[in-house]
């Protein structure tokens, strides 16, 4: 996901950054969490294909 630019240069994910997880979550019908968990990062591997 760093690869993406999903988190900064200190790792951290800021506040626009979880949110636009909300939405992706949300939009796939994924647990909406806010956080890069393996669901979400599975649905994202799935989708790059």
């Amino acid at each position: 996901m760093h690869r993406q630019g999903m988190f900064s240069k200190d790792g951290e994910i800021g506040d626009e950054t979880k949110e636009a997880i909300k939405k992706f979550q949300a939009a796939y019908n994924l647990n909406v969490t806010g956080e890069p968990d393996e669901a979400t990062k599975s649905k994202l591997k799935e989708l790059s294909k």
